[in-house]
């Protein structure tokens, strides 16, 4: 027998899928622009401090990629051959667990391995100017490889014991948010309350910290640290893989449903006298809304969200206040950033969810029996929008009052004896606004994508779709603020807002975009017919006979 012929199998596949290149010429077309802008913007500095935080910024939002790659790339792997019922064919067969798991890993490593090696190249430019030495980048490459590989691992292990890929991919970002965030926060907070964190505990798993002891200021004095924290990725990453072998050849088969009385479905779906009351009460206005809020799952992953983040968010408001170990300003820092974590995951998790339920009906054929019923499409539509006020717009509503306390923090108490102005204002009270437009915007757009794409792929298309744009704004914005040569948080402050104003503007309009695309299309959608497109000096292709317009 060859020796692991899924992976070469695979790995073929993989090559000749158009995306495998597509996703490496944009990665370094995207690299290669924000090199530029960042040599644009930073052309008042010397050149050595130039290129030194153009090597920060372009390594940053490498390791960013990285990390996050296993939650799109391999955590819906395996969960997918699941659900279509082709995973046990291949156990009929001599292969086994770890052919399957290495296999699928070689398929989504091509494309996130030549994804960075896109970036490399530019990652060296700061090199060659002289701002970086070649100790520090290739100690970089090393940390870059070793959370690309700890992701992917954590991907592929998610996956082999998850049939949803709302469950493996919540799965996959929470492990790696755990390990990249959570341990070290804790660790911090620790170390204000006057106690030394054991750092193989709260931080070799964390690729962040083997990024702050890869810089020659650090490395001399840390290189156990950072060669410590680099085995520890590769170990969780091997650890995974180990776990994953071994439970996919018993975890694949078809279990049946859990008894009525078991812990696990009254804590999803709740008692049956709650199902009575749920169904009387929406059966009757909706169906599909009922079929939607049944599953308490994302409303009690929201919950558990803020339970886990609160305390740190208290914490942090509290060093911002009284601590004695902490300016004010530090504290204040710490809060927005903690704040602005909340906000993102609550995103991710409506993201989730949004695309979740239409884009499996739509695969399993579900949606057009829907459809073959007296329920309209604009009831479906409806339906989906109020289960996802009902789920997320409590975490979303206390969001907006953590915002309200940093605001009152900020110009009621004003610790930080700092002068008003009405920028800082506008950038607090235009989250709030950017909270309410994200939720129609991430509520509409995920809908939409849904008929499209796999649950994996609309979710990543629709974080692309919403933040991409945004942040390119603001880092052009940011980059072109030095343009007078003023200083950077004068610059800053006005951009910032206009960036706000724009975002709310985009979000508001995207969101208005889908839903009229979607009331519009919903019936060809789900039975996989695309409306022909308008060329320049054509008329438009017809319709099959029968398809709504």
């Amino acid at each position: 027998m060859t020796f692991l012929p899924i992976v070469g199998r695979e790995m073929g596949v993989s090559a000749r899928q158009p995306i495998t290149y597509r996703l490496r010429f944009l990665t370094g077309l995207s690299f290669c622009s924000l090199w530029l802008l960042a040599s644009f913007g930073a052309r008042h500095q010397a050149p050595a401090a130039a290129a030194r935080e153009q090597f920060e910024m372009l390594s940053g939002i490498a390791l960013g990629l990285c990390l996050v790659a296993g939650v799109f790339l391999t955590a819906d792997s395996l969960s997918t051959e699941k659900r279509e019922g082709t995973l046990g064919l291949l156990f009929l067969t001599d292969l086994h667990g770890y052919d399957v798991m290495l296999g699928k890993l070689a398929a989504t490593s091509l494309q996130s391995g030549y994804a960075l090696l896109a970036m490399l190249p530019v990652l060296a430019l700061p090199l060659l100017i002289g701002g970086v030495t070649s100790g520090e980048f290739w100690r970089m490459v090393l940390v870059l490889l070793a959370a690309l590989f700890f992701s992917l691992a954590t991907g592929v292990a998610m996956s082999a014991v998850s049939r949803e890929a709302r469950k493996a991919m919540a799965a996959t970002a929470g492990v790696l948010l755990f390990f990249t965030a959570v341990l070290p926060a804790l660790g911090n907070l620790l170390s204000l309350a006057g106690r030394r964190p054991n750092p193989v505990l709260f931080f070799w798993a964390s690729a962040g910290f083997a990024d702050q002891l890869s810089s020659d200021g650090a490395y001399p004095s840390a290189y156990l640290g950072f060669w410590g924290s680099l085995g520890t990725l590769v170990g969780l990453g091997l650890a995974g893989l180990l776990f994953g072998s071994l439970v996919l050849p018993h975890a694949w088969q078809e279990r049946g449903s859990a008894p009525e009385t078991t812990i696990w479905r009254r804590w999803r779906f709740g008692s049956a006298a709650g199902r009575i009351r749920q169904r009387v009460r929406f059966l009757a206005r909706n169906p599909f809304e009922w079929l939607a809020r049944r599953d308490h799952l994302a409303r009690w992953a929201a919950a558990a969200l803020f339970a886990a983040g609160m305390p740190l968010w208290v914490a942090c408001f509290w060093a911002a206040l009284r601590s004695p170990r902490v300016t004010p300003m530090d504290g204040f820092s710490m809060l927005i950033f903690c704040t602005f974590a909340l906000q993102l995951l609550a995103k991710g998790l409506l993201t989730l969810e949004s695309t979740r339920r239409l884009s499996e009906d739509r695969e399993s054929g579900a949606l057009e029996l829907l459809l073959a019923t007296p329920l309209r499409a604009n009831q479906i539509l409806h339906g989906q929008v109020r289960a996802l006020r009902a789920q997320f717009g409590m975490p979303f509503a206390g969001l907006i009052l953590l915002y309200g306390a940093i605001i009152w923090l900020r110009y009621g108490l004003n610790p930080m004896k700092m002068s008003d102005n009405n920028e800082t204002v506008f950038i607090l009270g235009g989250n709030v606004f950017m909270l309410v437009a994200d939720f129609f915007a991430f509520s509409w757009l995920g809908m939409w994508l849904a008929m499209h794409y796999r649950h994996h792929r609309a979710v990543l298309a629709t974080l692309a779709l919403m933040h991409l744009p945004s942040w390119g704004a603001f880092l052009l914005a940011g980059f072109c603020g030095f343009l007078d040569g003023r200083s950077w948080w004068a610059q800053f402050q006005p951009g910032i807002c206009g960036w706000a104003l724009l975002s709310i503007v985009w979000s508001l309009g995207l969101g208005l975009w889908a839903r009229r695309r979607l009331q519009r299309d919903f019936h060809e959608l789900a039975a996989g017919i695309k409306r022909p497109v308008r060329r320049w000096g054509r008329a438009p292709a017809k319709l099959p006979s029968g398809m709504p317009r």
